[in-house]
């Protein structure tokens, strides 16, 4: 009697058991399915793009392991086994579509980004290209105002030297104070040789005989005045300070004269008109004991007689 109760109690144990869980039957067919629709399951993107459609093959699965679980037909497990595996296997396929759409819609906006990114270095490329004009255009046209201003301070010094052909000639105080308004800045004064005006020695190269820009505006000035008046006799005279060797100081003073004298007459002045003469450390006008004073010393004397020679000094 105990023995038969306790067959009992075990026969409703496994009965229990049987309503609670599917327990899977071993077919071929099933077993393959299985194995293929949890192999696809597993895969990422199918899980990511077709998760109702693996879900479906999944459900069928289950449906064809209770169907063999209740004994139910050969034909029925392997339909059912059949339609899981279709639903994998059209899981994979829409998941397969769908992340090619999403890697081309993605490679499109890679595409897109790049781009703009080029578009964007173009317009920037323009941009700076633009600048590099404007600021072409600017730099022309600041040279070109350069170049206008410095036209107009020549037509001005044009009109001031067709102005001062006109002064008089140098007879007479009246005729020494308008060269000396015109001359003032080469200490014009009238001495019993003439009239004489100075270049001091900056107006030249330091030791050497060319004009300096100053130099030559000087002595073009004064070459409008003397073309003006032909009857003027010119004697360009050439001194240095004592310093250093007598023959080279002498020979420097005679070059600075030749250097007036060939300035005078590539400005229009007969070179018939202008007497020479180099004195070297000869007559000097203050110490040369000091830099000052030889700086003084070094210089051309250019004297304008109107008596139609100049007399020699000495």
């Amino acid at each position: 009697m105990y023995a038969s109760s306790g067959k009992s109690v075990a026969a409703l144990a496994l009965l229990a058991l049987a309503s609670c869980a599917v327990v899977p039957v071993h077919d071929a067919v099933l077993e393959d399915s299985r194995t293929y629709v949890y192999a696809v399951r597993s895969d990422p993107n199918v899980v990511a793009y077709a998760p109702v459609e693996i879900d479906q093959a999944v459900a069928t699965l289950r449906r064809a392991d209770e169907v063999a679980a209740r004994g139910g037909s050969t034909n029925e497990i392997h339909d059912l086994a059949a339609l899981a595996r279709d639903r994998a296997t059209l899981a994979k396929q829409s998941a397969q579509v769908k992340a090619a759409d999403v890697a081309a819609q993605a490679e499109r906006q890679r595409q897109e980004v790049a781009a703009r990114a080029r578009d964007a270095e173009a317009a920037q490329r323009a941009a700076r290209d633009a600048q590099m004009q404007a600021d072409a255009s600017r730099q022309q046209a600041v040279v070109a105002q350069q170049q206008a201003n410095t036209a107009q301070r020549q037509a001005d010094s044009a009109q001031q030297q067709a102005t001062s052909v006109q002064l008089q000639p140098l007879a007479g105080e009246g005729g020494f104070r308008g060269f000396r308004e015109q001359m003032f800045d080469l200490r014009p004064a009238l001495v019993d040789r003439g009239m004489v005006v100075t270049l001091d020695d900056i107006a030249f190269d330091r030791g050497a005989a060319n004009l300096q820009p100053a130099g030559r505006q000087a002595v073009l000035r004064l070459a409008a005045y003397l073309t003006a008046h032909p009857e003027l006799m010119i004697s360009v005279e050439g001194f240095t300070d004592n310093t250093g060797n007598a023959y080279r100081n002498e020979q420097l003073s005679e070059r600075r004269a030749l250097t007036v004298q060939s300035a005078l007459a590539a400005s229009g002045v007969d070179a018939r008109r202008i007497i020479v003469r180099g004195y070297g450390p000869a007559y000097p006008i203050a110490s040369n004991e000091t830099a000052v004073g030889r700086q003084a010393n070094s210089r051309v004397e250019i004297v304008i007689s109107d008596h139609g020679s100049v007399t020699p000094r000495g």
